[in-house]
């Protein structure tokens, strides 16, 4: 990184997750002393982390996934989580003066019109929230994905039409993950 400074701006910090580091923030206080900007990819489970990573300037701004409506997230990941973790998290993020944006992965059956509407409910007029299309790769994701059936582009592209006029809302079609 000394040897890119000028040629690089900054750093995405993704993971797995990357709040779960113990040396995240002597790493990131290495990074922002080089004088890059840094980007952090989370799940929100960690909302302490991203506290103190706010109180100590360390991230300009913050990518976190929301994987479905709340009363779904056991489901969606497989493993327990504290819900209210990642409640706290969409708090701490909406209050803490860092650019952010939310983020789902359309993956059917934990993405669908009525969740969404619960994502909304939850997140409460974000400064930004970015629907993914879901590209369905075998080699990364659960094999009980692989039996079913998710968003072909055009019904991607129905439920976008339907969700044009939300606030904050933007929709990121195949192959474009750039948040």
């Amino acid at each position: 990184m000394e040897q890119r400074r000028g040629v690089l701006q900054g750093l995405t910090v993704t993971g797995g997750e990357p709040t779960l580091q113990p040396d995240l923030s002597i790493f990131l206080k290495t990074v922002k002393n080089l004088g890059y900007s840094v980007k952090l990819d989370t799940n929100g489970s960690q909302p302490d982390v991203l506290a103190g990573l706010f109180q100590q300037n360390l991230v300009d701004y913050v990518a976190m996934d929301i994987k479905t409506s709340l009363p779904l997230y056991q489901k969606a990941c497989g493993v327990d989580v504290d819900t209210a973790c990642i409640g706290r998290s969409i708090d701490l993020l909406k209050t803490s003066g860092v650019d952010y944006a939310f983020r789902s992965t359309a993956v059917k059956p934990f993405i669908e019109e009525r969740t969404l509407l619960d994502i909304q409910k939850v997140l409460n007029h974000p400064q930004r929230y970015i629907l993914q299309e879901f590209i369905l790769r075998d080699q990364l994701v659960a094999a009980s994905l692989l039996d079913e059936k998710q968003y072909t582009p055009e019904e991607f592209k129905a439920l976008k039409t339907k969700w044009d006029m939300a606030p904050g809302l933007t929709f990121s079609g195949r192959g474009n993950n750039s948040e």
